[in-house]
């Protein structure tokens, strides 16, 4: 909160935010707005005081990822999954790979972790 209103105070032209939370910055979105400065997100998703939010197709990344990794596998192996639920695009993307991996049967998923929120995503996939 405090450096967007530090961005307002200075009269920036534009101010781009990624991957943050519109919602949880409304009051200084709508400060932005009201002053006539766009407020651009990235990965963000959108809100009322955002001019537009610049998205990836998780679907497509998670089918490229997927299909890219079992052609290193030679579509034929085991492999162990880990997952985080808590973002959408980890989750689409996780999807995705179940959809693949239904339709390759000789690639076996023969472990899956879901990653908790910690403090070190690291140390929980450790």
């Amino acid at each position: 909160a405090e450096q967007f209103e530090a961005l307002i105070a200075k009269k920036v032209d534009a101010i781009i935010v990624a991957m943050g939370k519109p919602v949880e910055a409304e009051a200084q979105f709508k400060a932005a707005k009201d002053k006539g400065i766009p407020v651009i997100t990235v990965q963000s998703g959108a809100g009322p005081y955002s001019l537009f939010d610049i998205q990836t197709n998780e679907y497509k990344v998670g089918a490229d990822a997927a299909l890219y990794l079992l052609g290193q596998m030679g579509y034929t192996g085991n492999l162990m999954s880990v997952r985080f639920d808590g973002n959408i695009a980890s989750r689409i993307r996780g999807k995705v790979l179940d959809v693949v991996l239904s339709e390759n049967t000789a690639v076996k998923e023969v472990g899956k972790h879901g990653m908790a929120r910690t403090q070190s995503w690291r140390d929980d996939v450790r």
